[in-house]
């Protein structure tokens, strides 16, 4: 009897340590990932941050940073996974103290209401925000024009997956409602609901991550283990409704005696709808970016179009795939207004500051990376579908004739929705 009481009590202690370090460490998960979402969202300078994080690597971990800006973007780098350690050794330290500091059982029913409502909604904003940008066709664009002409086996593993989740802007639509329905996190009555649906698309997009070396497998994993631990308080009740015939019915969880006050019920109300207030004009803003980029920067150019290379001279000597005497120009890939992209014949690419003057017939290429770097280029049209550059490259005289393509000349583009096929179209 005495040892199962010592048994009982160590599994109970045990039980209070894993809760404590759970609720600091998803916290400074949690803190420091929306940290750096401001900063970088405003642009703000952490320096001070930064420069713990180097002297840190360098004098425990004996590495050194790339980067101070590798925070940026969510990117796996060095300094996340020293972030990561903080957070771990952080967690491990307060969690024994905090547990030692002998909180009674209401206390810690209070400790979980509060982790779960600190979870519930950053996994639902977070997720909100990701479904927008794929609603409006913002992460996944369709496939660029310089995308069309490279192999897949030039592709990264990532190049690859974005080309393929960009193809289609329905699919889009789809992965973009089914993040938005995150929404449901916000209300205790919907939770396990919207937890279930959330539950298959934080593993969807870990999986990807993972498969195709996306650099976001660091917070995509951390998504998933939030939402398996708030799936954990039904996880059992889950399973008798889906696999027995047992009646079985869900218990929110308690809230504290605390705020049972009417004032703090309204105030809590009052949050709710501010978020999702907040969640709309998000919606409008993202929408309105979204035009304000296909209007700005990446409108159409007038010459949009990829120009195919089929004869290359360089002081009057044809160069060809047969007969390379040096580089030449593969592909010139003309989108978006100010900027053109040349392929040569070795798969190298530069992308220039491109300005055209229909006037007089001249292309003028300034390299974005050495703006001594200036290319003079005449050209004429003998029809729609061809055009010949004239001018000097490196001090040699050269004359290139192109096809000019468009993206409706590609199977992938053209080939769209069929219903009804009588043999499967595979190339």
């Amino acid at each position: 009897m005495v040892e199962f009481k010592i048994f009982s009590q160590n599994k109970n202690l045990l039980k209070q340590i894993v809760l404590h370090f759970v609720f600091i460490y998803f916290s400074l998960f949690i803190v420091n990932d929306v940290f750096n979402r401001i900063v970088t969202t405003l642009n703000i300078p952490n320096s001070y941050y930064n420069d713990f994080l180097s002297w840190l690597a360098d004098n425990v971990f004996n590495i050194a940073l790339v980067s101070s800006n590798s925070l940026k973007g969510n990117i796996d780098s060095s300094q996340h996974f020293i972030t990561l350690f903080c957070c771990f050794a952080l967690a491990i330290l307060f969690s024994i103290i905090w547990t030692f500091l002998n909180i009674d059982n209401e206390k810690n029913n209070t400790i979980y209401y509060w982790l779960k409502l600190l979870f519930r909604f950053y996994l639902g904003i977070i997720l909100v925000n990701y479904g927008l940008v794929k609603l409006f066709y913002l992460q996944f664009p369709e496939p660029s024009l310089s995308r069309l002409v490279k192999t897949f086996g030039n592709s990264s593993p990532m190049g690859l997956a974005w080309t393929f989740l960009g193809y289609s802007k329905g699919y889009n639509i789809f992965m973009g409602i089914a993040e938005v329905m995150a929404i449901l996190l916000l209300f205790r009555r919907t939770l396990t609901f919207g937890l279930i649906i959330t539950f298959f698309v934080t593993l969807n997009v870990m999986v990807i991550n993972y498969s195709f070396d996306v650099p976001l497998k660091i917070v995509t994993t951390h998504l998933m283990l939030i939402t398996l631990f708030l799936l954990s308080h039904d996880i059992k009740k889950i399973f008798i409704f889906f696999f027995t015939t047992k009646r079985v019915s869900l218990k929110l969880v308690r809230r504290p005696e605390a705020l049972n006050n009417i004032y703090l019920y309204r105030i809590g109300a009052f949050a709710k709808i501010s978020i999702m207030v907040i969640i709309i004009v998000l919606a409008g803003f993202k929408l309105r970016n979204r035009n304000m980029i296909l209007e700005g920067q990446f409108s159409k150019t007038k010459f949009y179009g990829i120009y195919d290379v089929i004869t290359y001279k360089k002081n009057n000597s044809p160069i060809s795939a047969s007969n390379i005497s040096g580089t030449m120009w593969k592909y010139l890939v003309m989108e978006y207004n100010g900027r053109t992209e040349v392929i040569n014949n070795k798969g190298d690419e530069r992308l220039f500051h491109s300005e055209i003057d229909s006037l007089k017939n001249t292309l003028i290429l300034v390299d974005i990376n050495k703006t001594s770097d200036t290319l003079k280029l005449f050209y004429e049209m003998p029809d729609e579908k061809s055009i010949i550059f004239h001018g000097q490259i490196e001090n040699d005289s050269v004359v290139i004739v192109c096809n000019i393509l468009k993206k409706s000349d590609f199977i992938l583009i053209n080939r769209g929705f069929n219903l009804v096929s009588e043999e499967p179209f595979y190339k």
